[in-house]
This record gives C-alpha cells, structure tokens and sequence, in this order.
C-alpha cells in the first residue's frame, strides 16, 4: 500500500499491530506527562524529548488535550536553567514546534473564518499560561550575556554553541508567540525591547529585528502609524544608512 495518503502510518497496518500501536503510544504519553511534571533532569528531559520526536514522526499524538498537555509542561520545563543551555534549547524546539502545529491546526488563518473541525477554545489551557515576556525576557538575557549577539567565548567553545543554539530558538519562540499574544499587549512589548536597546548601530539592527518578530502583526502597523518607527530610524548613526526615508 502507498502509506503516504495515509495521515497515521500505522493505520495501514493489521488490525492488531495498529491497537497495539495505539496502546503503546497511549502508555508512551502517559509515561512523558508523568517524568515531565516530576524532578526533571538533564538526561530525563532529554529521553523524554526523543520519545515524544518518535510519536511526533509517526503522528501517534493524535488527542489535541493530549497535545495540550505535553505542550504545557514543556513550557513550564523550558524555564528551568538547572537543566542546562543544549537542554532547554531542545525543549524550545520541540515547544515552538508543538504550538505551531497546533495553531495551525485548531484556529483560522488571519482574515479566515475557522473551518469546522477547528476549535480554538481547546487551546485555552495554552493561552492561559504561555507569556511573550517570558522568552522575551529569556531571549534578551542572552543577547545581553553574548555582547547583543556576538558570542564572547572563544571562537568553536563547546559552550559558546550551545549558547547560540539556545538563541536561536528562544528567536525563533517569540516569533511564534506573537500568534498567541493580543494587540492590546503592544505597548508593553515596545517597551520590553527599548529598554535593552542602545543608540550603536548594531543594537539598533538587532533590536529592530526583534520587533518584527515579537510584535503581534495586528498591532505592528501601529508603530508606523503613530510615526515611532521613524523616531526609532534616527537612532541610527548619519553613516549607518545613506538612503533617504
């Protein structure tokens, strides 16, 4: 049989190799959401990562509460700095992928009405806990450890890649989290990033970056509008940028 038409690979097979699937995942879930509520280790949450990539790989997560769940123990998992940078990066990832697939799959592209089988309310236990200024906050302190982004530790430091690695996907978090942030949260996310910025140019490039990505795309024509990306384009040294506005 073609197994790529089939969502679920396992649904392809036998009927008793497929419960036994299902069952196997089910106990596999119940086993991730256990070691994540409890004293989380290094090595813990790594195995519990890589059980949770399996079921991800063969679209065994097919219960949204299940989902949930998992994805709000990661984020509470994700602020635990005992854990380490390599660790909580990997967390991260698996975050960031966990709460797009889930917006994607359960609210309405902006501007569309939701489909039938999307159901925003089921993401309520999500939206109640994941804050932007958490990972900004986190995001920032990294930035702000590193030089505003360039790495302080020598050159190929085992260490200092962890680190960026770490950035990375703290980035790549606050972009997605602007899909789960209110406009009405703009101002205190301008705020949030002004206060690290300085007047070099590389801080103003940086932190501008940052602002396309954190600011809910509702919101962001707001700073055009009310002519403060204008005031925050003077910052900027006469020599960063010879072009006229």
């Amino acid at each position: 049989r073609d197994l790529k038409r089939y969502g679920r690979p396992h649904l392809a097979l036998p009927a008793p190799l497929r419960d036994a699937a299902e069952t196997e995942a089910a106990a596999t879930l119940r086993d991730i959401r256990s070691d994540l509520s409890g004293d989380l280790t290094p090595g813990l949450a790594v195995y519990c990562l890589r059980r949770l990539e399996r079921l991800h790989e063969n679209n065994l997560v097919d219960c949204v509460d299940d989902h949930v769940q998992i994805t709000v123990l990661l984020w509470k998992a994700m602020s635990k700095s005992e854990l380490g940078f390599s660790v909580r990066e990997r967390i991260a990832a698996s975050l960031h992928k966990c709460l797009t697939t889930l917006r994607t799959d359960h609210r309405a592209t902006r501007g569309l009405k939701p489909t039938p089988d999307q159901t925003p309310a089921v993401l309520d236990p999500i939206s109640q806990v994941v804050r932007w200024n958490v990972v900004m906050d986190m995001l920032l302190e990294q930035l702000e450890v590193t030089e505003r982004g360039s790495s302080l530790e020598p050159v190929g430091s085992h260490r200092n890649g962890e680190r960026q690695r770490l950035t990375e996907s703290l980035a790549y978090l606050v972009n997605e989290l602007r899909h789960w942030t209110p406009a009405s949260e703009v101002e205190a996310i301008v705020e949030a990033v002004m206060s690290w910025a300085d007047n070099s140019q590389k801080s103003s490039i940086l932190f501008g970056r940052l602002f396309l990505m954190a600011l809910p795309a509702e919101a962001a024509a707001t700073v055009v509008e009310d002519g403060r990306l204008f005031k925050w384009w003077e910052l900027l040294p006469p020599e960063a940028n010879n072009r006229n506005c």
